[in-house]
């Protein structure tokens, strides 16, 4: 026999020991399309799946529990606001004029935040719904240029919070001058309530533990938390709305976009003096 003979026959006999090998481990026929990679292949993608599905869920519960809105991705809802007849009417719809579903958010469809031009004044409104994309809250304002800001969480769709400027009335007059001046002194007093906030470093672009003591008093709980703070950069450009780390605590974890002066509204429920806002300046380096 030729050696070339030889070494065709010696690759023959090899390939069928692998092959019975194969087959007499795991009683699977190798010869079918696929089958020694299949199972490999398959675990693999259903790992793909779980990871990108709990890190759905994940993002999603985040979403729920913070949403500081500073451009993360370009809004595809547009909102609009006037103001008739004491009424502050909001409509929303998406790119291609239609409604999208809204879900709810600490027990309500819509969070509709108002301040003054001078941000000395907070208003939290939660307007009904009166037809679909349009919701109503009347008001008794007083006369003045505001800005509003509209928190809801469309289906399916990116939403950012941006700033709306809004006129109440028909003598609005000048805004009034922003002068926010950090507070030296972390606080606040009011109705015999007393709340003092503590805070870690102040540091943009890092997460900033903000815990409050509302020295012996508990609060209520108010839209599903036990607190809710709201904050806005003194520029108006950004918009902050944060909820406790836990359901029994006063803890709360913010970020701040840049460096600058930040106005934070603490937000508190108490039996004997209903929902509260302890207003707080801070300057983040």
């Amino acid at each position: 026999m030729s050696n070339k003979k030889w070494w065709l026959l010696s690759g023959v006999i090899y390939l069928i020991l692998v092959i019975g090998g194969y087959s007499l481990v795991t009683g699977a026929n190798p010869l079918e399309s696929g089958n020694m990679h299949s199972d490999h292949s398959e675990e693999s993608h259903e790992t793909f799946e779980d990871h990108n599905e709990n890190a759905s869920m994940d993002h999603h519960e985040h979403q729920h529990d913070s949403h500081s809105h500073f451009g993360e991705s370009q809004s595809q809802v547009e909102i609009h606001i006037h103001q008739a007849n004491q009424k502050l009417i909001i409509h929303f719809e998406d790119e291609e004029g239609d409604v999208p579903e809204l879900i709810e958010t600490h027990e309500k469809l819509m969070h509709l935040i108002l301040v003054s031009g001078d941000l000395e004044e907070f208003h939290h409104f939660h307007p009904e719904e009166v037809e679909s994309g349009t919701f109503e809250k009347e008001t008794d304002l007083p006369d003045g240029h505001y800005y509003a800001f509209v928190d809801i969480h469309p289906v399916g769709k990116s939403y950012v919070v941006e700033p709306q400027e809004v006129m109440i009335g028909e003598h609005h007059g000048e805004s009034g001058e922003m002068n926010l001046q950090p507070d030296s002194d972390l606080v606040k007093s009011k109705s015999g309530k007393e709340v003092e906030l503590v805070t870690t470093d102040l540091n943009a672009g890092e997460s900033v533990e903000l815990t409050f003591d509302l020295k012996g008093e508990t609060p209520e709980p108010y839209l599903g938390a036990l607190g809710h703070v709201v904050i806005i950069d003194e520029r108006v450009d950004h918009f902050i709305h944060v909820h406790p780390k836990s359901d029994d605590s006063t803890e709360f974890e913010a970020y701040f976009p840049h460096e600058g002066v930040y106005k934070l509204w603490a937000e508190f429920k108490y039996n004997d003096e209903g929902v509260m806002a302890f207003p707080f300046v801070l300057e983040v380096e």
